[in-house]
């Protein structure tokens, strides 16, 4: 067994923000994400969670065909390295809380603030 897989920082259930991800991604980093489970291996032999972001209407993808975006609600598996994943410690009760309510805000429209400025012509 691989170490990444001694040493796992998340679980299934766990909410985790993502710390890292692949060139031309980079927008996914800071979000939190539920890990929903299904552990697996990646293509370098690391640690790999099945997650599912809260919050976000679109996420970036490492495909074969390149970097595509999946928009809610989400069609493509999406993966994510164990070590690229910092869990949030929370009790339980607390994480399922956040959880819908991250659900329900993500069911709202988008507010889109712009800079004085940029209206000014």
């Amino acid at each position: 067994m691989s170490d990444s897989f001694m040493k796992l920082r998340c679980k299934a259930g766990d909410l985790a923000f993502i710390i890292n991800d692949e060139d031309g991604c980079e927008e996914n980093i800071g979000h939190i994400v539920k890990v929903v489970g299904e552990l697996d291996t990646d293509n370098y032999g690391l640690a790999e969670w099945r997650i599912e972001p809260l919050n976000m209407d679109a996420w970036y993808v490492h495909t074969r065909r390149g970097i595509e975006i999946d928009k809610r609600p989400y069609t493509m598996r999406i993966g994510h390295p164990d070590i690229w994943l910092l869990p949030i410690e929370f009790d339980s009760e607390l994480s399922s809380e956040i959880t819908d309510k991250a659900e329900e805000i993500s069911d709202e429209p988008s507010i889109i603030l712009y800079e004085p400025s940029a209206c000014e012509e």
